[in-house]
């Protein structure tokens, strides 16, 4: 989670400015920090502070942050195709809600149909 309207970890909405006084407004978009972790990290959730007041974008990031810690314990040690399996399963619904293109794609992954090692299968499914 990071600050609103920051000029460093702004996440979304954050003023950009031509001149250090603050005039010559540019336009509205993330802050320097923010911008860079999700370029980093595309797929971990970030919302700031005001965003998370709402309770459907509260439900969102924390359903992804448990869903993230879920896959990084499941997936420390290296797992069998079973294990990648039974986790694809038990968050079946869940991915598809989210995205259904991304569903079908790690769906692909599970299957093996290009015999990949276990540990492309876990790199390529994480």
């Amino acid at each position: 989670m990071l600050k609103s309207k920051s000029p460093s970890c702004g996440v979304s909405g954050t003023k950009t400015y031509a001149n250090r006084d603050g005039t010559g407004f540019l336009y509205r978009g993330k802050g320097i920090i923010a911008r860079r972790v999700i370029q980093k990290f595309p797929h971990l959730p970030c919302e700031d502070e005001k965003k998370i007041k709402d309770m459907d974008i509260r439900h969102h990031f924390l359903t992804r942050i448990f869903s993230f810690f879920e896959l990084k314990r499941e997936f420390k040690n290296l797992p069998s195709i079973e294990k990648i399996k039974a986790f694809h399963r038990k968050y079946r619904y869940l991915l598809m809600a989210y995205n259904q293109y991304r569903f079908k794609k790690l769906e692909r992954i599970t299957r093996n149909k290009e015999n990949r090692s276990i540990q492309e299968v876990k790199k390529v499914y994480q």
